[in-house]
């Protein structure tokens, strides 16, 4: 919508009597010692104004209101194996991003799941300009259950009031709240309101009567104690510089500690400070809900590093050969730590990376056996360490093409050994498609008959009995 309204987005800021929200960031330069701080103060006025705004529409009927009113929320989990950010693979694969729409006539008295902490969404029309235009599809004025449907904004097969509402004819709370009364609230029958950008003059009508449905519930009714779900387009992974992510949010101390590491996380990869915004919901249809920056909660704790020591021993296998081709990580063989605290953004050293390699978010790899340290770094010099363990590594090293007789010798003479079918099928699992040896089949000590052995393909797990003598396979050789 954004895109047909630059004239129309011109006259609505010139007529707008509300609080303005804080200046746009400046875009960082490419060093990244240069950090951008957002202003705590001015985005929780932002937030509270955006929240009593209860307009019907951004200015026109194809201009609905989450354009420009209201507090778009994501409530997540922090991990330090994927960024809270980034889509799951369910919302991958069901087409969408589960979201919630906070305003004054559209509020909810639990945060969606229970959640205690999240990321909230500027408006299109006051993000700043690096940032990009999300895609908003669809709102369902309670919880839509939209996990099971076949997508975010689908239907579920054997329900079919569970298909879009304007499919069904319905584009009026009141058309929405009578099939509500027929299906006794059950979210697995209700219908969206298509909001998306394509429907044109029927988005903002859509997304308001999606609104006026929620806020008439009773005070003892679902669609108080139950969020909405706004449903956004699935956007890359890896996109924390140009997502338009206003501010972390939280409801206990508990979500505070969470806010306070992706927040941590996101400054590592943007060098953008966002503030930590405290949520008070309502209890009551009667309360409204608040947005507290409070000082002490932004404060950064001491610099704080887990120094105890860790271990990696599951088997990993090394390709001395290649590298820049390495193993699939798992548990066994990788670990995440991650600072918290003092000044960031963080940096990662490994005293020896042939043992333990470590990269800028604190994924540390097995690479060799032995010991070393990693070491976090903020960026006053603090610095705290930790040593791992490494064992289990092997080292793969190719030995050409020949017979099973000339492998034996030519391996033994190396110092090496010849795999057994079992750890060609773990080269397989490591490497895959990835093997960078060739594509063929690579002998085994597993005798299959008299003068015979067993031989693998790495790369699709094919495997053959050939013989010893006058029949040639790859070689590769454990160290």
């Amino acid at each position: 919508m954004r895109k047909y309204l630059l004239l129309m987005l011109s006259v609505f800021l010139a007529s707008c009597t509300t609080t303005p929200e804080p200046p746009p960031p400046t875009a960082p330069p490419a060093s990244r010692s240069v950090l951008t701080i957002i202003d705590g103060p001015a985005t929780a006025a932002a937030l509270n104004t955006r929240y009593q705004d209860t307009r019907q529409n951004c200015g026109s009927a194809s201009t609905p209101a989450f354009l420009c009113s209201g507090v778009i929320v994501r409530v997540t989990t922090y991990s330090p194996d994927y960024d809270s950010w980034d889509p799951s693979d369910t919302a991958i694969a069901k087409k969408g991003l589960s979201f919630s729409y906070l305003r004054k006539d559209s509020k909810f008295s639990r945060m969606p799941w229970g959640g205690e902490n999240g990321f909230l969404l500027y408006p299109i029309f006051s993000a700043p300009p690096d940032k990009m235009d999300p895609d908003v599809l669809c709102n369902y004025p309670i919880d839509g259950h939209t996990d099971d449907r076949d997508e975010k904004c689908g239907s579920f097969a054997i329900n079919p009031t569970s298909r879009p509402c304007e499919l069904q004819g319905i584009t009026t709370a009141a058309q929405w709240l009578s099939l509500y009364q027929q299906q006794a609230g059950s979210n697995r029958h209700l219908c969206a309101f298509n909001v998306r950008d394509d429907t044109n003059h029927l988005a903002g009508p859509a997304f308001y009567a999606s609104l006026v449905a929620k806020s008439q519930g009773a005070p003892t009714d679902q669609r108080f104690t139950q969020h909405n779900e706004l449903v956004l387009g699935v956007w890359a992974k890896g996109l924390a510089r140009t997502l338009p992510i206003q501010a972390f949010f939280y409801t206990t101390a508990a979500g505070l500690a969470s806010a306070k590491k992706d927040r941590a996380n996101f400054l590592q990869q943007t060098q953008v400070t966002l503030p930590l915004i405290k949520i008070t919901l309502p209890t009551s249809q009667a309360q409204e809900a608040s947005f507290q920056y409070i000082e002490s909660d932004n404060a950064e704790s001491g610099f704080e590093f887990d120094t105890s020591t860790a271990s990696l021993a599951g088997r990993t296998y090394i390709l001395p050969g290649y590298p820049n081709v390495l193993p699939t990580y798992n548990s066994g063989n990788a670990l995440t730590r991650q600072a918290s605290g003092g000044q960031p953004p963080y940096a990662y050293t490994s005293a020896n990376s042939a043992i333990a390699a470590v990269d800028n978010n604190g994924w540390v790899t097995a690479r060799g056996n032995g010991s070393t340290q990693i070491t976090a770094t903020d960026s006053t010099g603090q610095s705290k360490s930790f040593t791992v363990n490494v064992s289990n590594v092997v080292q793969a090293h190719g030995f050409g093409n020949s017979t099973w007789n000339q492998a034996s010798s030519t391996v033994a003479a190396s110092g090496a050994r010849l795999p057994s079918m079992a750890e060609l099928a773990e080269l397989e699992v490591s490497y895959g498609s990835r093997w960078p040896m060739g594509l063929h089949h690579y002998w085994s000590t597993e005798s299959c008959g008299l003068n015979q052995r067993r031989s693998r393909y790495i790369h699709n797990g094919g495997h053959y009995c050939y013989r010893q003598t006058g029949q040639y396979a790859n070689v590769v050789g454990f160290k």
